[in-house]
Order: C-alpha cells, then sequence, then structure tokens
C-alpha cells in the first residue's frame, strides 16, 4: 500500500479518506433522483432555495447544503 500511495503521490490517510467516502453517491441517489425532478420541471432555472421550497411541499426535509452539492454533481454526470 504504501509503494502505491507513493506512486500515486498520496498520502495513506488521504487514500483511506477517500476510499471510507467513495461511496456516499450511492447513498444520494434517491435524494438525487427527486431533486433532479424538480429541477427538470423548472426547466433547469431553479436554484436551490426554489427547489428546497417545493421539497417542503412535499413534506421533505433536505439541508441547502445537500441540494447545492446534488446540484453540482448533476454538471458532473451530464
Amino acid at each position: 500500500m504504501k509503494a502505491l500511495c507513493q506512486i500515486a503521490k498520496v498520502s495513506k490517510s488521504g487514500y483511506y479518506k477517500w476510499l471510507k467516502h467513495s461511496n456516499e453517491p450511492e447513498k444520494d441517489r434517491n435524494d438525487y433522483l427527486i431533486i433532479k425532478d424538480i429541477f427538470d420541471k423548472g426547466k433547469s432555472k431553479y436554484g436551490f432555495r426554489t427547489i428546497q421550497m417545493k421539497l417542503m411541499e412535499k413534506n421533505i426535509s433536505m439541508n441547502h447544503k445537500k441540494i447545492s452539492r446534488v446540484i453540482t454533481s448533476f454538471a458532473l454526470n451530464t
């Protein structure tokens, strides 16, 4: 492991931190689909505040930071 980390020029602690959090996008999959649906219905013009209000109408409570993170992942997935 040490040799691989040296080749990749990353610390062992950094690698293990990445490994621990590497499956987090799967946890957000259902939230991603809900937010994406609202975002698409808004013709890709809704920001996190509008999306948060639409979620509250559906009795779904979600932090603005999570909404922003998921919206940012739209750009990475396209």
